[in-house]
């Protein structure tokens, strides 16, 4: 009878390098998943919140669905990037995903707060844009009790609130101050063009102050 050899050494060897080299890949994935979430961060740091997604998602990919911390900042900040893009359907989806994994922690709670108060907005600004101002009034102050009372889009609907109310004067107002903190936003300088109309004709008494807002 043959003997065998004895390739155990061997094959041990064969073991511990194929391991070292799987830790080294592994290791690498690690810290490209970093370099990328750093990058993602910075970007979202710097306003740039398309490109963060991108970057983030990157990040990722290279952590190759491994549920660890890492992943979890990875998602809290992509969150925080689609919800300042005004995605809220795609930030709440990813804060459900972070809720089911990783429990309802105070960061997600928090960020999931804002979210709804966003929602809250946009349902504001179909109320307003469906003439039920009674409904708007509502939502506008459920948007601003959960802390959005410097909130640029809210400013904007209360102040299309006050026209839409026919309380010309004080939409004026209202729209004066939003384009001093906000330049450049045409829809706002193009309603306050109009209510400067508005006020001209009621300071010459000219126009009731009572009569529903008419535009074309």
């Amino acid at each position: 009878m043959k003997k065998r050899k004895d390739l155990s050494g061997r094959g041990k060897a064969a073991a511990l390098l194929l391991l070292f080299f799987a830790l080294t890949l592994s290791s690498c994935a690690n810290r490209e998943a970093e370099e990328l979430r750093l990058s993602g961060i910075e970007l979202v740091e710097k306003g740039k919140y398309e490109e963060a997604v991108k970057k983030l998602d990157e990040a990722l990919d290279k952590s190759h669905g491994r549920v660890s911390r890492l992943q979890f900042d990875i998602l809290t900040y992509r969150a925080e990037s689609e919800y300042m893009l005004g995605d809220l359907d795609a930030a709440s989806h990813t804060l459900e995903i972070l809720e089911k994994v990783d429990k309802k922690r105070e960061v997600y709670q928090k960020l999931k707060e804002r979210v709804n108060a966003k929602l809250l907005l946009r349902q504001a600004s179909r109320s307003l844009d469906e003439g039920k101002l009674e409904e708007a009034r509502n939502f506008l102050d459920q948007a601003r009790a959960a802390g959005l009372s410097a909130d640029r889009d809210l400013v904007f609907d209360e102040a299309v609130y006050l026209e839409r109310s026919a309380r010309w004067e004080e939409a004026y107002r209202a729209f004066t101050d939003y384009t001093n903190r906000w330049n450049g936003d045409k829809d706002a300088e193009r309603e306050l063009a109009f209510l400067k109309t508005r006020v001209e004709a009621l300071s010459q008494n000219t126009l009731l102050t009572d009569q529903p807002l008419q535009r074309q």
